[in-house]
């Protein structure tokens, strides 16, 4: 199901992708001559609105079926995961695994999967950019490849800032273990923390974690 689902995403992003240059660089461009045109046919002109319109309500009901299939998918990889570790925390022993791991496993990167499965459709969006941008050099000249440099210009920034959010979760994730570690040793323990007055020294102890925090970041 996984598999058919990212399919019929990877279809309905690319008759989105499609839609929108439809839309915008064919049959605007056929209304707007028409519309420049003197004498031009009205019936003409009906069918290029219909047409834009048709194209704007795929797009719109297409691109959110996009996002329903991959969040759907992510969903069911997401609870396969997690299924996987209560299996193995339930029939094996996992003398090497502490609380902290779990919560990790569980939470972020199950999260990470999730988002991956979330998004893996929009990879197939460079099939229609490449389409597009081979029309405006048709249409534009020279000044077509000008914007399309632009515009392939930031993706250099945004794995910069890809690497930096992965580098500050490396940062991150084996403090929020610890932390995991410790709360869970004080909610176990919390008759023997209240019976001789440790929460003080428990709470300066958990807080102190979130200074390692923001001064390992601070250092990146």
């Amino acid at each position: 199901m996984v598999k058919f689902r990212l399919l019929m995403a990877v279809i309905l992003n690319l008759t989105v992708n499609t839609a929108i240059i439809l839309r915008t660089a064919y049959f605007l461009r056929q209304l707007l001559k028409l519309i420049e045109t003197p004498g031009s046919s009205y019936e003409s002109q009906v069918v290029y609105v219909m047409m834009i319109t048709f194209c704007s309500v795929i797009r719109t009901t297409t691109f959110s079926g996009t996002f329903s299939l991959g969040s759907l998918a992510g969903i069911q990889v997401r609870a396969g995961v997690l299924s996987l570790v209560f299996k193995r925390i339930m029939y094996q022993r996992m003398h090497y695994t502490t609380v902290g791991n779990l919560v990790n496993l569980c939470a972020n990167d199950g999260q990470r999967l999730y988002e991956a499965l979330l998004h893996a459709a929009f990879a197939v969006s460079a099939i229609p950019v490449i389409g597009a941008s081979i029309y405006a050099v048709h249409l534009l000249g020279p000044w077509g490849i000008f914007g399309f440099v632009v515009f392939f210009a930031f993706i250099p920034f945004q794995t910069f800032l890809s690497r930096l959010v992965f580098a500050f979760r490396q940062v991150t994730i084996p403090i929020t273990e610890e932390r995991v570690k410790l709360m869970s040793e004080i909610i176990t323990a919390v008759k023997l923390v209240k019976m001789y007055a440790w929460e003080t020294s428990f709470a300066k102890k958990i807080y102190g974690k979130g200074l390692k925090i923001k001064i390992r970041i601070n250092g990146i």
